[in-house]
């Protein structure tokens, strides 16, 4: 493992009344929550110990408990699932944003960005820190 923890905690991204962006009948709360629920088994599968947060949580409530539990896990790594939507056709990909401090969260979110990217057949954007967005570190 190239990683110090087998713990990751992660989250659908958008909770039961915050829909995110949607597009052709589709909310991106409930697809990030298909995503999220197909993913935690393979988690699972390859021997990580996986905390989801509850999807009644708002965004704040969200991060506050990833940070209140991450350290009773030995530094787990958080995963926040997002889609966005653009009326750009042009504008696809995968972007993962990492806990800026973390030199691992750095490695893992390089990982994530380009798997994702090539299982889904589209550009990697490549990484940003969270202190790039408005809820970062």
């Amino acid at each position: 493992m190239i990683f110090k923890t087998n713990k990751v905690i992660i989250d659908a991204g958008h909770f039961t009344g915050d829909p995110g962006a949607s597009a052709n009948s589709y909310t991106e709360r409930d697809e990030v929550m298909k995503i999220r629920n197909e993913l935690i088994p393979l988690l699972k599968e390859v021997g990580l110990e996986v905390y989801a947060i509850p999807d009644t949580l708002n965004l704040n409530d969200s991060i506050a408990f990833a940070n209140s539990i991450a350290p009773k896990l030995d530094d787990a790594l958080a995963v926040s699932i997002h889609l966005n939507s653009l009326s750009d056709k042009n504008a696809n990909g995968t972007l993962s944003i990492y806990y800026a401090p973390s030199k691992e969260s750095k490695q893992m979110a390089e990982i994530l960005s380009k798997n994702v990217s090539e299982a889904l057949g589209v550009k990697n954007k490549g990484i940003l820190p969270d202190t790039q967005t408005y809820a970062g570190s």
